[in-house]
């Protein structure tokens, strides 16, 4: 049978209801990363062609818009919802979703939800609890021969350790940065680099501080990453008066 042309309406279109999803080109190239499971936000960002705040509106828009989508591709656009949840300051939230995920079937997401976990737990500044993640995530990563999972929690355990008062803690730090710039992971290691700035900075190595934070926000500035560059340079102004 047939449809008559008489009986079409935008309300019942299936080709407009996906268009008003899918959007903008960058959102649809957005989604073919999330489904081929792309986990570091500056690959999101470079493989589209779009700065870090255009990625993360068009990644806020595909997770808010998740009906339709298969479960693969449902649980990556989740973890990413977490990690907004977190940016947007809410993370309790976020990690009710992360904790939701984990209890999925599927195994699929772990890698990514596990660095996301960790991210949270950094930004909020809760590392009181990085110790239960560490723990949990440690003997899966090395069983499952990852190699960017264990760098995100060699950072986060490296912070964790400089907020215990543990001299060694600097110097995991500058482990991890120098692993993220091993993996390519240019923004990772920005935002590594400004924390290990901040850290140098409350010990009293300025010097060290303001080179690090230098290169962090070089990069900010050309991944037109605005939050980070704004607290970048919230603590260039602490390096120049100190």
């Amino acid at each position: 049978m047939t449809a008559s042309v008489d009986t079409w309406s935008r309300d019942n279109c299936s080709v407009l209801r996906t268009l008003e999803l899918l959007g903008a080109r960058s959102t649809l190239l957005m989604l073919r990363e999330a489904f081929l499971g792309t986990r570091r936000f500056d690959d999101f960002a470079r493989r589209v062609g779009v700065t870090e705040s255009v990625a993360a509106a068009r990644l806020r828009d595909l997770v808010e818009r998740q009906a339709g989508i298969d479960a693969r591709g449902s649980l990556q656009l989740a973890v990413w919802r977490a990690w907004l949840l977190a940016r947007d300051g809410e993370p309790d939230q976020a990690l009710e979703l992360l904790a939701a995920i984990a209890e999925t079937p599927s195994k699929i997401p772990r890698p990514l939800t596990d660095q996301v976990h960790a991210s949270v737990l950094i930004e909020a500044d809760r590392l009181g609890e990085a110790r239960a993640l560490l723990d949990r995530s440690r003997p899966y990563a090395t069983e499952a021969r990852l190699i960017a999972l264990p760098v995100h929690l060699d950072r986060l355990e490296a912070l964790l350790r400089i907020g215990e008062g543990d001299p060694g803690g600097i110097d995991a730090l500058r482990e991890a940065l120098a692993a993220f710039e091993r993996l390519g992971a240019v923004w990772e290691a920005a935002r590594t680099g400004s924390w290990l700035a901040r850290a140098l900075h409350a010990g009293g190595a300025d010097d060290e501080a303001r080179e690090r934070l230098a290169r962090a926000e070089t990069v900010f500035e050309g991944l037109g990453s605005l939050d980070e560059l704004e607290r970048a340079r919230e603590l260039a102004k602490q390096l120049a008066e100190a």
